[in-house]
C-alpha cells in the first residue's frame, strides 16, 4: 500500500519518535491490543474478526479432504488474502503477503498432522482472509488474526480406512458433520511476527501507517512461542546492521511472548 506523507508531518512524527513520543500517545516499544470476534462466519471451521484503530480483518478457517500430492502423509496449508480497498488493485500486494506469511510462519509446521489415510486422505487447511479496512503494520495484525481464527478452528472428527471393490483399493470415509465436536487445530509452533521500523536512530514496534513512511528500514521477525527465532524478512529496500538485528530479535522474543500471553488468557477465558 502506497503511504504519503507531508514533509512537515515527517519532521513532526520523526522528532517526536527521537524523543520517545508517538502521534497515537503509545511508547515506542507499544503494541496497539486489538478487538477480537470469534466464529463470525458460522458456515466455516473457524474465524475470527480483529481490528484496531486503522486495520480491519476477517480470517476464515475451511478444512477440506483431499489426496496428498507433495508427500503421502502431508496435507496442505493454502493461504489467499483479498484486500478489495488495495491502492495498487493488482495480485502483487496480496500474493507477496501470502508468500511472506508461509515463509515466516508455516516452513516449519509438521503437514503429517493433517494426514488422515497415509498415501490416501488428507486435510487442506484454507486460510482466506479479508482486509477490510489497511493500516500500518499490517503483516504483523494478518499472522495474529490467523492465530485468533486457528485457535476458534475444529477440524472434523473422520473415520477413514481402505477397502477393496472389485480388486481395486478404495478409501471409505466417513465424516462426523458436527463442527463443534472436531479436534483443534494442532496449533503449536506457530510463530507470531513481530514487525520493527528504524526511525531516528529508534527502534519502533507496530507502526501505524505514517510512522512506516517515515522508517528509513523495516524488518519482520517471525518467533514461536518458546522463544525461537523462525524466519526474518526485510520489507523495504534497507539492511539493518547485523548487530542490531541480534537486538532486534532479543526485543522480538520479549514482544512475542506478551502477545502469546494476551492469546492464552483470552482463550482461556473462553474455553470450556
Amino acid at each position: 500500500m502506497d503511504n504519503f506523507i507531508s514533509v512537515s508531518e515527517q519532521f513532526f512524527l520523526e522528532n517526536g519518535i527521537e524523543q520517545g513520543i508517538r502521534n497515537d500517545g503509545r511508547d515506542i516499544f507499544d503494541f496497539r491490543i486489538p478487538l477480537v470476534e470469534l466464529g463470525v462466519i458460522t458456515s466455516a471451521n473457524g474465524s475470527a474478526r480483529i481490528r484496531n484503530d486503522e486495520v480491519d480483518i476477517l480470517t476464515t478457517i475451511k478444512c477440506e479432504v483431499s489426496s496428498p500430492t507433495k508427500n503421502p502423509t502431508w496435507g496442505d496449508i493454502i493461504i489467499n488474502i483479498d484486500c478489495p480497498i488495495n491502492d495498487k488493485n493488482d495480485e502483487d500486494y496480496t500474493l507477496d503477503l501470502s508468500n511472506t506469511i508461509k515463509d515466516l510462519c508455516f516452513n516449519n509446521f509438521d503437514l503429517s498432522k493433517l494426514c488422515i489415510l497415509s498415501n490416501y486422505l488428507c486435510w487442506n487447511i484454507f486460510i482466506d482472509i479479508m482486509i477490510i479496512s489497511n493500516g500500518g503494520n499490517i503483516l504483523d495484525w494478518l499472522v495474529f488474526s490467523i492465530h485468533c481464527a486457528l485457535r476458534n478452528s475444529r477440524i472434523p472428527q473422520v473415520t477413514a480406512k481402505v477397502e477393496i471393490e472389485d480388486g481395486e483399493e478404495k478409501s471409505n470415509l466417513q465424516v462426523n458433520p458436527l463442527i463443534e465436536e472436531g479436534i483443534p487445530f494442532p496449533i503449536k509452533g506457530i510463530p507470531l511476527v513481530i514487525t520493527a521500523g528504524y526511525i531516528r536512530n529508534k527502534i519502533v514496534w507496530d507502526m501505524n501507517i505514517q510512522e512506516e513512511a517515515c522508517a528509513k528500514a523495516i524488518i519482520a521477525i517471525s518467533v514461536d512461542e518458546y522463544g525461537h527465532c523462525c524466519g526474518i524478512k526485510k520489507l523495504n529496500s534497507v539492511c539493518f546492521e547485523f548487530p542490531l538485528i541480534k537486538t532486534l530479535i532479543s526485543s522480538a522474543n520479549v514482544t512475542s511472548n506478551t502477545l502469546f500471553n494476551i492469546l492464552d488468557k483470552f482463550f482461556n477465558k473462553i474455553e470450556p
